[in-house]
């Protein structure tokens, strides 16, 4: 048993000092957080098909819920017959397109997108459950509300798992209104091309004519198109045209003039038909719990069960020889079947993907209160991004965990910085208490910012605290995440409310200064512009003389002791880097900011850095303490950013050649030993500045749960917690928490100073 272990309610109750039940409309006046005295976008329509009114009796169950869980609504179910008469009087137009298709499936797609688009309101499949009334999820702005089905990877990943799109958009459930744009064009585009073949494989051509291809496509346009974020963002950013070209994204007030009342009526017309994309965890979890996500989840909206298959399964076997299918379930029992299928998935004779873009951004609604948009780039592309393709610095780091970010947010519409696993179990979590700790400083003069987010990313955290209202300070080197950050800031109306700086933050010391040269040697060398390389041999040398000053002291040391890693010193390596610390940033107890400069909260996301980016921070940290603090750490970043090289490194430090990555066990020992001792020290120094409630979240709390109820609970009572809480945390928890048994995890460490009272 750990003798230490405790369970910790301090992220309890920070997170409950906000109160939601809808007052963000009071707070705020902001309608998209719901005004019921403002007419609906999306009437109280439920819409149903099937091919007969002798509906099968398991999908009765299933459809009644749409009644019982949504009183007011009107349901509305249409059999063939009634659809052929419907596209006939509404659509003439497209009345031969419809009854030209070839499957019934695709007749049924058809009509979904045809009926929304005339009558409004919400479309399910029979074999779909409404879990959650949709009063409580259908805001009175929403004009068009989709939702995730799943992203992948790799274009093969994808196609094994018979998707269209590597990230793509469900049309078994939506909720539209009437005459929105983006169904007329899914239309418009089923109606052009009803005739073309897109694949020999009869299941993915029907995908790409009717189905989620063609949806996917037109509901990412038109999310771009109606959001005032698409001019905070690079054109590379924004999705091809379907048929338009890049007049589409041009304003309409630029092109036929009107100045600014024009462009105004314009961008209010653009914000009346936005689309709102749910994670995949509102309406595309599976009854299995593929990737991860239960239909027993408390944020699951909506869920398909998948009675019946249109699919043909000669579609997917079809060439496939028994010696295939017996590989197949070879794989199912071993465990690697999606590896498998990927596998083989480039050899199959109709493999096709459409080409991805990068640096393209796909929005998000999130699952927190009150939700806002985020933006991600797609699942495995960040070494396309990236500088070297390589995770062996600090900037490829960054490009991972903004990656795992964002698949954490599409799946689950929330992101917890201890891994995906952790999003579901724990709770609360981080960013409800960082920003439920605003809440003490809320109406206050004092605060120039509430939050200052470092390592911001792709911006959860800062748009979370935007969201009710709290002025933020967000800093993010990574010039990918910054762009989607900045443009989510603008289509959330939060432009205001965020300042956001394209800054590298480190450290200021001699601690920090050695680090950053030993980090240069894991550097491509022919990469690196002579500027840097000059600057390097001047901070060796430089390094040099201290540590000689040092050595002629009585007495000192010949390595800098933790005082010396948090005094100013003259680094021309980070100088010329652009990197700057905290306190050369936000001034404390200046004449022009001796009002009105209170923080209220200081997040630091792990990057390797995290513990010089605190020591930065030292007069911020002592004169003028934020309430709460918060750092994500992460013990393996630190050893493979070499973050301690010793001063017999220095001058060494930039020679070519080596590879201090690669280290003996005996190494590994003595890095594991020394980070202990700087996060001991680190967090002595917090405990002595005030910071004494500490509290720990990630998989290191839970190592330590499990070993302390191990022998305390019944198997099966521990097996049924549903949720893992935070834990309470004490210096003599260090080996601990710097003993992770994920590498690639931060553990969440939340300190409250002394000084803050709590609600």
């Amino acid at each position: 048993r750990d003798p230490g272990y405790e369970k910790s309610t301090l992220a309890k109750e920070l997170a409950s000092l906000y109160v939601g039940d809808g007052d963000a409309e009071s707070r705020f006046g902001d309608a998209r957080f719901g005004d019921e005295n403002k007419p609906r976008m999306i009437p109280k329509l439920i819409h149903q098909t099937y091919k007969t009114r002798d509906v099968p009796d398991a999908a009765r169950p299933m459809m009644a819920t749409w009644t019982d869980m949504n009183p007011g609504w009107e349901v509305r179910f249409w059999d063939d017959a009634s659809c052929l008469e419907m596209v006939r009087v509404e659509f003439p137009e497209y009345a031969l397109a419809y009854e030209s298709l070839p499957k019934n499936v695709e007749r049924s797609d058809f009509f979904r997108y045809l009926v929304v688009l005339r009558f409004g309101g919400v479309y399910s499949d029979i074999d779909a459950t409404c879990v959650q009334p949709l009063d409580s999820w259908i805001r009175g702005s929403d004009s068009l509300v989709v939702g995730w089905e799943g992203e992948f990877g790799t274009d093969e990943m994808a196609y094994s798992r018979h998707f269209v799109r590597r990230r793509q958009v469900l049309n078994w459930a939506f909720a539209g209104a009437k005459g929105h744009p983006a169904l007329r064009e899914v239309c418009d585009q089923i109606a052009s091309h009803f005739q073309t073949t897109f694949s020999n494989n009869a299941n993915r051509d029907t995908l790409e004519r009717t189905g989620p291809g063609v949806f996917t496509d037109a509901v990412l346009r038109h999310w771009w198109r109606h959001s005032a974020g698409r001019n905070a963002v690079p054109r590379e950013v924004l999705p091809g045209s379907l048929g338009g070209g890049d007049d589409f994204w041009d304003d309409e007030s630029k092109r036929g003039g009107g100045g600014e009342t024009a462009e105004a009526e314009t961008e209010t017309e653009n914000e009346k038909w936005s689309v709102r994309v749910m994670p995949k965890v509102s309406f595309g979890t599976h009854p299995s719990g593929e990737d991860g996500v239960s239909q027993a989840d408390e944020s699951v909206l909506i869920a398909h069960k998948y009675l019946g298959s249109w699919k043909s399964g000669k579609g997917w076997s079809a060439g496939k020889s028994w010696a295939d299918l017996l590989r197949t379930f070879w794989h199912s029992l071993v465990g690697d079947l999606a590896q498998h299928r990927a596998a083989r998935a480039a050899t199959d004779k109709w493999y096709a993907m459409p080409s991805v873009n990068p640096h393209q951004g796909y929005p998000v609604s999130t699952n927190f209160d009150p939700p806002f948009d985020v933006l991600t780039h797609l699942l495995g592309t960040w070494r396309t991004r990236s500088d070297t393709g390589v995770m062996v610095n600090e900037r490829d780091v960054e490009h991972a965990s903004t990656e795992a970010a964002g698949a954490s947010l599409t799946k689950w519409g929330r992101y917890q910085p201890s891994g995906e696993r952790d999003v579901s179990r724990r709770a609360p979590q981080t960013a409800d208490a960082l920003v439920g700790s605003l809440e003490t400083l809320r109406g206050s003069v004092d605060a120039k910012f509430h939050l200052v987010d470092v390592n911001a990313g792709l911006g959860y955290v800062s748009l979370a605290a935007a969201s009710r209202g709290f002025s933020v300070l967000a800093l993010s080197a990574e010039n990918d995440a910054r762009a989607l950050f900045a443009g989510a800031a603008k289509h959330n109306g939060f432009a205001k409310l965020i300042e956001i700086r394209g800054l590298r933050i480190g450290g200021r010391g001699e601690g920090f200064c050695r680090a950053l040269v030993a980090a240069e040697r894991t550097r491509d060398r022919d990469r690196v512009d002579q500027a840097i390389s000059g600057a390097t041999q001047v901070t060796i040398e430089t390094l040099r003389v201290a540590r000689i000053n040092r050595e002629d002291g009585a007495g000192s040391s010949q390595t800098a002791g933790f005082a010396e890693t948090r005094l100013p010193f003259a680094c021309a390596l980070a100088a010329s880097l652009g990197i700057v610390a905290l306190d050369d940033l936000i001034l404390v107890g200046d004449e022009d900011t001796s009002s009105g400069n209170k923080i209220g909260a200081l997040r630091v996301a792990s990057n390797g850095w995290e513990l010089h980016v605190i020591r930065g921070a030292s007069r911020l940290l002592t004169e003028n303490p934020p309430n709460v603090l918060v750092l994500e750490l992460a013990p393996f970043r630190l050893r493979l950013a070499d973050f301690f090289a010793s001063d017999d490194d220095d001058d060494a430090a930039g020679a070519t050649g080596g590879d201090e990555l690669l280290l003996s066990k005996n190494e590994l020992a003595r890095r594991k030993e020394l980070v202990e001792q700087e996060v001991t020290a680190t967090m002595k120094w917090l405990w002595g500045l005030g910071y004494t409630e500490v509290a720990h979240a990630g998989e290191a709390c839970d190592e330590r749960r499990r070993i302390s109820e191990k022998n305390e609970k019944p198997k099966l009572e521990r097996e049924t917690d549903e949720k893992q809480t935070w834990c309470a945390f004490s210096l003599r928890d260090v080996a601990s928490l710097c003993s992770l048994p994920h590498a690639e995890h931060p553990e969440t460490v939340m300190l409250r100073h002394r000084g803050e009272v709590a609600g």
